[in-house]
């Protein structure tokens, strides 16, 4: 702002006017100076009334010479500065105001000198030390007679503490708009005073409704002494029933403390509300999940077993017996392997609500384990009772489950404890009912009650089962080997490789013993990989002796369903140097039939590379003659079960002649295993069967023993009189266990 010139006479005529429009600004400033209009425009009475200001009012008056740019601040007022330098100038007054301010308030203050109208406004000032102060600026420019603006009178005022308060008040205002809890404050009478929008969402009133009313309003008669005024402290009151607007209860936890006056006496209490049903219903999800199973929805391991705490002593009442059923769904593992686990939880769901339908009233049905279910019966008089249930929940098993399109067969395995004879307490039932349910596996399908051999059996099974996870590591796992012969030629033409466990404590474990631990941990899958990457091995090594020799591996129901098992059988090939054409895989029908589509496409693309196939076990599976003929496999091999009745059952013979002539007559050729008598041996070369085996023509062996004959065993010279042997190795890990049954003493 520039300077503008007056001349002295100018000067005088106005002071006068300068005096009487200071007295105007200053009539709103303090009220001793609204003194009689008599005394009004005299020079004595301007300067009593600029002394009194300057002695009493709180702002900092100040004079801004317009022409020479200086500034003088009232005296007495001068010590109220404080950090802020005394300006003497105008431009020493710019340089104490903020940066952000400067533009703003030099314009504002630039607009109201030319227009004589008077300035009030707000800006911040930085003291010597840095700390930001707010004052509040009011002033008005004096013109002269020619109306030219010559000064600036003003009254500064620090209003940093208010500013202060100021934002305290608002951000306050701000957490209690924005705070999910209720804020309600209260005065000594106990009326409302404050009410937040918490509250107002939490109980439902308005602040127009509620404020002024008292807090028993929200109370219900039971909780009329929630609030109390005479608390000296903070009070927090854990849980408590608020009434809403629409008469229902609110659940809440209530902290409540006094509101004290500038003079630290009691003015009121101040209460927050936080609304608790929904952490309550957290909690009882919690507690519900803690004790339920996620996927069914059925009680687990641990309600189960406060169930069955209840039922034993409701025993001591009743004077009645109760039991455990275990159910053990057989073959789940497969399904979860061939159709994922989406299929399988579903599956899961379905044979949960179907048990449930079994289940009498006061008795509990649990989920314990991914394909395992337990079912307390209680207040049962004999064991024929707990028999009645588990039939009937086989029974309701056995209908076919249709998920995701397919049609899924399921059988159960079934042990049952009674207490007391079976257990005094929970643990011991639970673990006597597992033991019961393992020996039903045995055979499957299949209802057990515990007996107390039952439980050396299940200890020993299940250290087997740690055992045999580092089996394979420690290189316990051999081959044995069984020959093949042509029925017809005479020839020696295969050797039949069979798994066996050879433990450094127990001996030589027969694969019946082994090989179900196996398939029903899953760990049958690692089993399969290793015997087929160690045949393809040993059979790599014989082609310099033997030229042409094949082997041929028995696949596990698992490990054909996996996904890369075609890279499993590729990557065995890559990694042993043997040529595809020298493999042969062996597959049951069972496996075949479950998803014809797949197995199709993934024994197509092994032939590709010069794999042969074969159907394991011919006869007793799910046979489709359809089928038969359009599946790109090579053999048929017909069950030991149909050699056996040869001798014994009439129809035995044309039976097998039967196999043997269909399979010819759609080009697959024919082995037939078990024979055990030379009668057997000559009636099946009659009927043409192309190959033969059994404990009749040589049992197995370690591999030692046929490279120190040179392959050709003894026996087999004598009983065939065979010449130049052509070797075929034929590798099975899958049905180890059936055949155990039969062949005894391979262990």
């Amino acid at each position: 702002m520039a300077s503008q010139g007056y001349d002295q006479t100018a000067t005088a005529e106005s002071e006068l006017s300068f005096r009487s429009e200071v007295t105007q600004l200053l009539m709103g400033v303090d009220p001793l100076l609204q003194l009689s209009d008599a005394f009004r425009g005299t020079s004595a009475y301007a300067q009593d009334r600029h002394r009194i200001v300057a002695e009493n009012a709180s702002d900092t008056m100040y004079e801004w010479d317009l022409r020479t740019g200086t500034v003088e601040v009232s005296g007495l007022v001068q010590d109220r500065l404080g950090d802020l330098p005394m300006p003497r100038s105008y431009e020493a007054w710019k340089s104490m105001v903020h940066p952000d301010d400067l533009s703003r308030v030099v314009s504002e203050i630039g607009r109201h000198i030319e227009t004589g109208e008077r300035y009030a406004g707000e800006y911040r000032l930085i003291g010597r030390n840095g700390k930001i102060y707010h004052y509040s600026n009011r002033g008005q420019a004096l013109h002269n007679s020619a109306g030219d603006p010559y000064k600036w009178i003003g009254f500064a005022t620090d209003i940093t503490e208010f500013k202060i308060a100021e934002e305290a008040a608002w951000q306050l205002e701000a957490i209690v708009r924005s705070s999910e809890d209720g804020i309600i404050g209260t005065n000594l009478s106990g009326a409302i005073t404050t009410w937040s929008e918490g509250a107002e969402r939490l109980l439902g009133y308005s602040a127009e409704e509620i404020l002024g009313k008292p807090f028993s309003t929200i109370t219900p008669v039971s909780g009329r002494n929630v609030l109390n005024t005479d608390q000296t402290g903070v009070n927090r009151i854990e849980e408590a029933v608020l009434v809403r607007k629409d008469g229902t209860d609110a659940t809440v936890s209530l902290t409540t403390s006094p509101i004290r006056n500038t003079s630290g006496e009691p003015a009121g209490v101040a209460v927050i509300v936080k609304d608790i049903a929904t952490r309550q219903k957290a909690e009882r999800e919690l507690a519900y999940q803690a004790r339920h199973d996620d996927l069914t929805g059925l009680p687990n391991r641990l309600l189960l077993a406060d169930c069955m705490q209840e039922a034993i002593d409701g025993c001591a009442h009743s004077g009645l017996g109760a039991g455990l059923i275990y159910v053990d769904l057989d073959g789940f593992k497969f399904v979860n392997e061939t159709l994922g686990h989406e299929v399988g939880d579903i599956l899961l769901q379905s044979v949960a609500k179907r048990l449930g339908t079994c289940v009498r009233k006061g008795d509990t049905l649990a989920r314990v384990g991914g394909d395992e279910f337990m079912l307390i019966v209680t207040e049962i008089g004999d064991s024929d009772t707990a028999l009645t249930v588990a039939e009937r929940l086989r029974t309701a098993l056995r209908k076919p489950f249709i998920v995701s399109e397919h049609e899924l067969h399921i059988t159960v395995s079934i042990g049952i404890s009674l207490y007391p004879s079976d257990g005094a307490d929970v643990s011991t039932l639970r673990r006597n009912a597992d033991a019961a349910m393992y020996e039903a596996k045995r055979s499957r399908d299949q209802i057990q009650f515990y007996q107390p051999a039952m439980r050396a059996g299940f200890i020993e099974r299940l250290e087997l089962e740690t055992q045999l996870r580092h089996a394979l590591d420690r290189n316990e796992l051999i081959l044995y080997y069984q020959p093949m012969f042509t029925a017809l030629r005479k020839r020696q033409t295969a050797f039949e490789a069979l798994a066996r466990w050879r433990h450094p404590t127990r001996g030589l474990i027969a694969p019946m013993k082994f090989i179900p631990i196996a398939e029903e941990t899953g760990l049958i899958g690692r089993l399969g990989v290793w015997v087929l990457k160690e045949a393809c091995r040993q059979c790599w090594l014989w082609q310099e002796r033997l030229p042409g020799v094949r082997v041929a591996v028995n696949v596990s129901a698992l490990q054909f369903a996996r996904l890369d098992f075609v890279e499993s059988v590729l990557e065995a090939l890559s990694e042993t140097g043997l040529a595809g054409n020298l493999l042969e895989l062996e597959i049951t029908e069972t496996m075949l039939m479950r998803d014809m589509a797949a197995s199709v496409l993934k024994i197509s693309t092994l032939r590709e590379q010069g794999v042969r196939t074969s159907i394991d076990d011919f006869g007793t599976g799910y046979s489709s003659l359809r089928y038969l003929q359009t599946l790109p496999i090579d053999t048929l091999k017909i069950d030991r079960c149909f050699v056996a009745d040869i001798g014994l059952d009439p129809a035995a013979i044309p039976l097998i002649s039967g196999m043997i002539s269909l399979a010819h007559s759609i080009g697959k050729r024919v082995v037939v295993e078990g024979v055990e008598t030379q009668q057997q041996l000559d009636l099946l070369r009659k009927m043409k069967c192309d190959e033969v085996q059994g404990f009749f023509l040589g049992r197995p062996a370690p591999l030692p023993g046929f490279q120190q004959s040179g392959i050709t065993a003894p026996l087999v010279a004598a009983r065939l009189r065979q010449n130049a042997p052509v070797l075929l190795l034929t590798v099975n890990t899958r049905k180890l266990s059936s055949k155990a049954k039969t062949e005894s003493g391979l262990g």
